[in-house]
This record gives C-alpha cells, structure tokens and sequence, in this order.
C-alpha cells in the first residue's frame, strides 16, 4: 500500500477554487489500486470534503487535527495563549479554528468575504472576550501585514508552530501540528513504511511533509527555492500537475 498526501490550496485545486474532473478521476484510481489519499490541508475538515469526498483519512489545520477512520489525533492550544496573541494582533483579522468552527473578527480583513467563499463556510463574528469560552482551539490564523508580528510571535511563543501559509497569512498551530508529524501518524497508524508515502505540496508549509516522504513533488508553481529541496516537479495546479503523476504512475505502475 502506498500513502499519497496532497496539499490543497495551490497544489490539487485550480487557483479558481476548483477541482477538475482529471483529478477526481485521479483520485479515484488510488482508491481502485488499494492505495490512500490523503488530503492534508490548513482547511477544516468540511471543507476538504468539498473536493475530496472521503470520510478519511485527512489531515486538517496543518496537522493539527488528524482524521482516521477509527480515531481522531488532535493538537490544541491553551485558551490563554490563544488570547494573549489575538490580543497582540489587534490591528491583523485574526481567525480561530476548533474542528469544523470558524471565529473571526472579521472586521479588517477587506476580502473576508471570498474567504468564506473558498472555505464554503461563514465564520461567527466573535470578540476578544469571546476567546475565553473556547475549550478546544486547533488553530489561529492571522491574515493582513504580519510581517511585524512573526519574528516576535516565534520569540515569544516557542511552544507553538508558525509559518506563512501565504505572504499575508500566518497560521499558528501546537508544536506537534506539523505536516510531516502528520504523515508520520498516518504512516504509523496503517504500518506503512515512510518511503511508501509521497507528497505533493506548493509552499513553504509545505516543506517539513516533503522532507518527511518518501518521494516528494512541488508544483510547477511553487517558489524555486522549493522546487530545489523537492524530489521532482510537476506542472503547476491549474495544469492538473498531481493528476499528472498519479496517471504516469497507475498507468505505468511506475513513480
């Protein structure tokens, strides 16, 4: 059995938002040879069902929650942690993820809207004070000028995982919530030896997970000091670049 991870946003979708009929069909010659595909995104769990309709496996929140068919691995941040960064990033829209619920501010961030068009879900407009009364937070999510912000989070905070998911996004997980933690739970959980895992990815969260595979490819449009650490290219995700691989492979039964 092999484990193929795929990113979403920038690697399987098209940059309308969209999945293609070539790679559902992709997709779904994984399945018909026995072989698992895992989405592994920053989105909820909702909506990477949106384009991949399995149950599971799938990694959502960049790690931090990990969905298998039996059980489900979940990383979470302390509440009062999560208040003291909003707090700091006062003047950023910030975002606060627990499973399939969205919090935002959703007062700065101009484009809030096409946000939630992407995501396929309206966020609940909360205040800071509201943060206290959310046990379970997976994930935050700052979106506008966060250059100002990061190296101090980072500083500050070297309990928690933070990376650019985006130049105007940082998403701030638990330590453990990483990609390649996640591919190393998913690899455990069915027995399968890392170097029968490949991952498919387009940005710099996306590097730690193509370190861990066993076989790793960028999309064509990924940045080119990432297309140098990958393994192989393909083409960019709106030219259908991971159904591209998946056919020379279960085609040629050859990767």
């Amino acid at each position: 059995m092999k484990l193929i991870f795929s990113d979403l946003d920038g690697t399987l979708l098209h940059s309308d938002n969209t999945l293609s009929h070539t790679t559902l069909q992709a997709i779904k010659k994984v399945y018909a040879h026995d072989d698992l595909f895992i989405p592994i995104s920053s989105r909820l769990p909702e909506s990477i069902r949106l384009f991949v309709p399995y149950k599971a496996p799938l990694v959502a929140h960049n790690g931090a929650m990990i969905i298998l068919k039996d059980k489900i691995i979940s990383y979470t941040i302390p509440t009062d942690i999560v208040y003291d960064i909003c707090s700091y990033c006062d003047d950023l829209d910030w975002n606060i993820y627990d499973g399939d619920n969205w919090y935002s501010t959703n007062q700065y961030f101009k484009d809030h809207a096409i946000e939630e068009s992407y995501i396929g879900k309206v966020s609940t407009k909360i205040g800071l004070e509201d943060i206290k009364k959310i046990q379970t937070i997976h994930k935050i999510v700052c979106i506008g000028s966060i250059d100002h912000v990061t190296s101090y989070l980072k500083e500050t905070y070297p309990s928690l995982h933070i990376t650019r998911s985006a130049s105007y996004y940082l998403e701030i997980t638990h330590k453990e919530a990483t990609k390649a933690n996640a591919i190393q739970a998913v690899a455990n959980h069915y027995q399968i030896p890392l170097e029968n895992t490949i991952a498919f990815g387009d940005y710099y969260n996306d590097e730690d997970m193509l370190e861990m595979a066993g076989v790793s490819y960028v999309v064509d449009n990924a940045p080119d000091d990432l297309k140098e650490k990958a393994d192989h290219v393909t083409l960019s995700n709106n030219d259908d670049g991971v159904a591209f691989i998946l056919n020379q492979f279960y085609d040629k039964e050859s990767l």
